[in-house]
C-alpha cells in the first residue's frame, strides 16, 4: 500500500512542475491562442541537481514537466527539452551556458545556485525556477507576487508547513520518535524551513 506522503509527494511535483510548466509557456509568449500551433518549436532547457554523476536531470524531473506541458495543452511535437545536471553549485555555470548556446527559449531550475548561474550567463533568458529556497532573500525576484525581470517560479519557503509535514510523515510511519534534517550549507539563501 502507497503511503498517502509519498503520493502527495509525487501529485505536488507533478503539480509543480505544471505550474512552472503554465510559467515558462508565458514566459516565452507560448500560451495557446485558442488551439494554433505554434510558429516553431520551443526549446526548453533544464538545470538540475543530480545526486549522481551525469548529463541528464532525474527522469521523474524531466517526466513531470512534460506531463504538466501535456496538460497545459502542448502536444510532444511542440517542445523539445535539454537538460543538464549538477552534483556540486561550482558545475552550474558551464551547463547554464552551454543551454544558453544551445538556443534554450526559457530554462527551468531546480536550485537557487542554478537560477544564479542562469541569470549570469544568459541575463535576458526566461528562467522559471521549482522549490527553490528563499528566492527573495537571494535576489533573484523582487517579491513573490511581483518578481520583476526575467526570473519567476515556485518557492519552498514554507516554514509554517514544518508541522504538517511532520504529522504526515507520522501517518507514514506511526512509530517515528525521531526526526533529522539535513541541509546543503553550499546552496546559498536556503532558510531553515523543515
Amino acid at each position: 500500500m502507497e503511503c498517502r506522503a509519498r503520493r502527495s509527494r509525487r501529485d505536488l511535483l507533478r503539480g509543480s512542475l505544471s505550474l512552472a510548466g503554465f510559467g515558462l509557456l508565458a514566459a516565452c509568449g507560448l500560451l495557446p491562442a485558442g488551439r494554433q500551433q505554434p510558429a516553431r518549436l520551443s526549446r526548453i532547457g533544464v538545470l538540475s541537481y543530480a545526486s549522481v554523476p551525469g548529463t541528464r536531470p532525474p527522469p521523474t524531473f524531466i517526466t513531470a514537466l512534460k506531463d504538466g506541458l501535456y496538460d497545459l495543452g502542448r502536444g510532444p511535437t511542440e517542445f523539445d527539452v535539454q537538460g543538464r545536471s549538477a552534483q556540486r553549485p561550482d558545475q552550474y555555470a558551464g551547463f547554464a551556458a552551454e543551454l544558453a548556446r544551445l538556443g534554450s527559449d526559457v530554462i527551468v531550475v531546480d536550485t537557487v545556485s542554478a537560477a544564479l548561474a542562469v541569470r549570469e550567463a544568459a541575463p535576458t533568458l526566461p528562467v522559471v525556477f521549482v522549490h527553490v529556497g528563499d528566492p527573495i532573500g537571494a535576489g533573484l525576484v523582487a517579491s513573490l507576487a511581483r518578481p520583476g525581470g526575467n526570473v519567476t517560479g515556485l518557492s519552498s519557503v514554507s516554514p509554517q508547513l514544518s508541522g504538517k509535514r511532520l504529522q504526515l510523515l507520522k501517518e507514514c510511519l506511526p512509530r517515528l520518535s525521531r526526526v533529522a534534517a539535513l541541509r546543503n550549507p553550499d546552496e546559498p539563501a536556503r532558510p531553515s524551513s523543515t
